[in-house]
């Protein structure tokens, strides 16, 4: 957003305090107190900076611009997370088929090692049977 310096101050409105006062006299008011009311309404107002139409439409356009500026980058943000989520998601897919080759290997040698034992048990129960039936 432009700094202060290189918008144009806002402006500060008068009133014509005489035309206020005499139109409040016509209205039927007396005139100390028509002065008194327009001298507080044009230190009221002429003490509050007030923006000009175009002024105000600068600030809206600097503020869209801001506002366009943060969407883009909270969308380059979102697309570099969605990038790294695809990233981890394909190195966790490719970390679970090895897990899984891994237990299946361990399986299949705990099975082998078991039926090995099985028919180890079963000769050594056959042996036995002999030696016994002799």
């Amino acid at each position: 957003m432009s700094s202060a310096k290189e918008r144009p101050m806002a402006q500060t409105l008068h009133i014509d305090t005489l035309e206020f006062s005499r139109r409040m006299k016509e209205g039927g008011v007396d005139e100390k107190a028509a002065e008194t009311i327009a001298k507080t309404v044009a230190d009221a107002i002429g003490s509050s900076d007030m923006a000009t139409g175009t002024q105000l439409e600068l600030t809206r356009m600097e503020l869209k611009s801001d506002i366009d500026k943060v969407r883009t980058e909270l969308k380059s943000d979102i697309d570099k997370v969605d990038t790294k989520i695809d990233r981890v998601r394909i190195e966790l897919k490719s970390e679970i088929v090895e897990f899984r080759t891994e237990l299946k290997g361990a399986i299949n040698r705990m099975l082998f090692k078991t039926v090995a034992s099985v028919v180890s048990l079963m000769t050594l129960i056959g042996l036995a049977i002999r030696f016994l039936t002799f």
